[in-house]
């Protein structure tokens, strides 16, 4: 769904989050305003913070910083939060790699669990790979990015589908 859609109810499971004195609501990684007797899609505005990132999201790491992305809405880590920020510029982009997992909940888990186990299969493909996707090129030697994060990738989907994940 895109911006601008209606819907005559929120989807189940979401989540009410007050931002400068309005409330947004929060479904499956779409952001909803009421409108009328029903609710819009928006976008959420920048400094909006969340619990946990949606299922599905990708990350992107540009100038040695980790962004989140999920329905062309990008997300930094601040403390337990994730804060929806501006699209980073081209000028930032100097060392771009992409986390291209894309990974489905196969036995309906939550977005809580989903984050979870994304979390610690990543401490996971990192402690076997030496690979952190977090860091500048990975935290290996330029030279050794490509091999490296082939690896964790494989260490990632092997992870993800122990637990119950589709991942291509």
């Amino acid at each position: 769904m895109r911006p601008g859609n209606k819907v005559a109810q929120l989807p189940s499971g979401y989540r009410q989050i007050h931002h400068r004195d309005s409330d947004y609501y929060y479904a499956r990684g779409a952001w909803y305003r009421p409108q009328g007797a029903g609710f819009i899609i928006v976008m959420p505005p920048i400094g909006l913070s969340i619990p946990v990132l949606p299922g599905g999201y990708i990350t992107v790491i540009i100038g040695g910083r980790p962004y989140y992305r999920y329905n062309d809405i990008y997300y930094v880590q601040r403390g337990t939060s994730y804060v929806v920020v501006d699209a980073p510029s081209e000028d930032q982009a100097g060392t771009t790699s992409q986390d291209e997992l894309y990974i489905y909940p196969a036995n309906n888990q939550s977005a809580a669990q989903q984050s979870k186990d994304r979390y610690e299969c990543h401490q996971w493909g990192n402690s076997q790979t030496g690979y952190d996707p977090t860091q500048a090129y990975g935290g290996v030697a330029a030279s050794e990015t490509a091999t490296a994060r082939a690896n964790y990738q494989r260490a990632m989907t092997a992870c993800l589908e122990a637990r119950g994940y589709t991942v291509r």
